[in-house]
């Protein structure tokens, strides 16, 4: 019996059970795991405050690969420091691996990704700061393919809440 496992699910489909490879047609069984929820997640950090187990989780989510590259021994703001933002650390890079890997197009989503980061929260602004032309379709279909799909968020086209009392801007 032979076991994969990994998080580039489509980069394993297409090397190891597609028509061209040697295990097609071999494929007895397949189960994919979702990440761990927050419960799940927050055993990662026993020592943590709620509040930093909550900030760990809307970094890391629940994926167990990401979790333990945490030190729960050091605070929030050392591990995103020397855990994100160091170059030579293994989760620096992995905002841009996982898209390249996943996506047909991830220059589309990158440019997506960077109006949004520039503040743009509407379909036609974040379509104009990343200039190109936005295909809802095929996106969607990926997204929900890859399990992403507006996991309880504000999707493209809509603004996130404001808080009370503030206007329009």
């Amino acid at each position: 019996m032979l076991n994969l496992c990994g998080s580039y699910v489509s980069f394993m489909e297409r090397e190891t059970l597609s028509y061209q490879s040697p295990l097609y047609g071999r494929r007895a069984g397949q189960m994919q795991l979702q990440p761990l929820n927050y419960r799940e997640a927050s055993d990662f950090f026993p020592h943590y405050s709620p509040a930093d187990r909550i900030l760990a989780y809307a970094i890391l989510g629940g994926m167990p690969f990401y979790l333990p590259a945490f030190d729960p021994a050091r605070s929030i703001r050392h591990n995103i420091l020397t855990k994100l933002l160091d170059p030579t650390s293994v989760l620096y890079s992995e905002a841009r691996l996982l898209p390249m890997e996943e996506l047909r197009e991830p220059r589309n989503y990158f440019s997506l990704l960077r109006g949004i980061a520039f503040g743009k929260t509407r379909l036609k602004e974040i379509d104009e700061a990343a200039h190109c032309l936005v295909e809802l379709a095929p996106g969607a279909a990926e997204q929900a393919a890859l399990g992403r799909s507006r996991r309880g968020g504000w999707g493209l086209g809509t603004s996130p809440p404001r808080p009370a009392g503030s206007r329009p801007g």
